[in-house]
């Protein structure tokens, strides 16, 4: 008669199949904004990097952000990003970019971001007892804006200048395993999932480095994404269908950086 162990490895050869295994650590890192203090402005970018994206398909992951006004107390509204979808082979490393507003006076803020992911286990898996588990970690920054700051210009940020202080999250993957077909769970829909190992390495956001064909991009994008939200009279924003991404190709870096800290001020 089999024992109990080999009864649990057939099971899961049988329900399970083969799975490409992958090992190695995603990082997420807040490349920008960081612990300074910058000029007010109408458009204020976050950026998040991630590293060995080819590790997210098994993790599912997910993440939220969200402001803290220090002085009055109030939040924004979370914001959320569906990294299950998103497109990992437009950049490298990839990188996500939203624009947010209201950062036009003096003040100081917090911005917490967190991050969930889906793991398994072969236990978890063989006896249906957890199956999918959601696991979350979170990490805070600080900023001021004041009219002493500097302009926000995220290229030296992107461009592997004082990453040291960047905040980074680390998912550290040991295996992946296939998901039988009797397991669902309502937030996972992949095949195949990943066992988290027991150590954690080090956050290495240093190795974060965008050229400047990105830089650039990084400009024109938090333009066109800012406009496509502001089009009142007045405002520095294209009023026709050409987006200012468009209008601002060709300019370089430092034209961008020059238009950038004019529309902090120009913008209503």
């Amino acid at each position: 008669m089999l024992g109990i162990s080999m009864q649990i490895a057939l099971l899961l050869a049988a329900c399970m199949g083969a799975a490409n295994a992958a090992r190695g650590a995603m990082e997420l890192d807040l490349i920008f904004p960081r612990n300074e203090t910058y000029a007010p402005t109408e458009i204020f970018p976050v950026i998040i990097a991630i590293q060995n994206t080819e590790l997210a398909p098994f993790l599912n992951p997910q993440m939220t952000i969200e402001f803290l006004d220090l002085d009055s107390q109030v939040h924004s509204y979370p914001t959320f990003y569906d990294l299950r979808w998103a497109n990992y082979s437009s950049s490298d490393p990839y990188r996500e970019l939203k624009v947010f507003t209201s950062f036009n006076k003096e003040g100081r803020w917090r911005i917490a971001w967190q991050v969930r992911w889906n793991t398994c286990t072969e236990d978890s898996l063989a006896f249906l007892g957890d199956g999918i588990t959601g696991n979350g970690t979170s990490r805070i920054t600080m900023f001021t804006i004041n009219n002493s700051g500097k302009v926000v210009d995220p290229v030296p940020a992107t461009t592997n200048q004082n990453c040291t202080n960047s905040e980074a999250i680390v998912i550290n993957v040991d295996d992946t395993l296939a998901v039988p077909d009797f397991i669902t769970w309502e937030d996972y829909d992949g095949k195949t999932c990943a066992s988290m190992a027991s150590t954690t390495p080090a956050p290495t956001p240093c190795q974060v480095k965008f050229d400047s064909a990105a830089a650039a991009d990084i400009f024109s994008s938090m333009t066109s994404l800012h406009c496509k939200q502001t089009r009142e009279p007045g405002s520095s924003c294209p009023t026709d269908d050409k987006s200012a991404a468009e209008q601002l190709v060709g300019v370089g870096l430092v034209g961008l950086a020059a238009t950038f800290g004019a529309l902090g001020y120009l913008i209503v």
